[in-house]
């Protein structure tokens, strides 16, 4: 409308040279404190909600393990777990972002993702869900605890999702099997999230 200031005036757009985050959740005792603050944090609730941080504790354990996103993981079935396959699937029909590729896929589980699938309990109500607790339940959880424990601001729930994919790559994946397990709609995207230490590159060099 004539008259009326731009909104989006003073907002600037990154440059195209715009280096992509490099930050990851690697290091097992930044973890742990993310985890203890998560831990923490449930004492100061009520008990319906100490129920529900448990779960997002798990679920960050989970998408560390799988590099699910964040949504796949609060839709997740236990319909949908093959524990004897070693793989659960992602369900994604109509979803509102073609560029997915294929939107349904397999999620392959290593040792320690059917660990923490077999350590929590099925839901005995309606509820079927292997993780159920909102995504923004999740969010406020992990950004409530890094900020009580004093962890960087890059630590939040979408940083699992980065630490995946670089994880996947350095133990030997392809870029064709990482692309299966996280879903990602082009090699270039996929490239975007991993970011491989410079000892692992080094280590394969000799």
């Amino acid at each position: 409308l004539k008259g009326l200031p731009n909104p989006l005036a003073e907002v600037k757009k990154p440059p195209a040279w715009a280096k992509p985050r490099k930050e990851r959740l690697k290091d097992p005792e930044l973890r742990e404190r993310l985890f203890e603050a998560m831990r923490q944090q449930n004492k100061f609730t009520n008990q319906a909600n100490q129920a529900k941080r448990v779960y997002a504790i798990k679920a960050m354990q989970f998408a560390l393990e799988t590099g699910m996103r964040r949504g796949e993981l609060c839709k997740l079935l236990w319909s949908h777990v093959h524990l004897k396959e070693c793989y659960v699937e992602i369900d994604r029909p109509g979803h509102e972002n073609a560029r997915l590729k294929g939107g349904d896929r397999e999620v392959l589980l290593s040792k320690a993702a059917i660990a923490i699938l077999k350590s929590l309990p099925k839901n005995p109500q309606a509820d079927q869900r292997v993780f159920p607790i909102a995504p923004s339940t999740l969010t406020k959880a992990v950004r409530e605890s890094r900020r009580a424990a004093g962890l960087p601001d890059y630590i939040n729930v979408h940083i699992t999702r980065h630490e995946a994919t670089s994880a996947f790559r350095e133990r030997g994946l392809s870029m064709e099997e990482t692309a299966e397990m996280t879903g990602h709609a082009s090699f270039d995207t996929m490239r975007r999230y991993t970011h491989p230490e410079r000892s692992a590159t080094l280590k394969k060099l000799g």
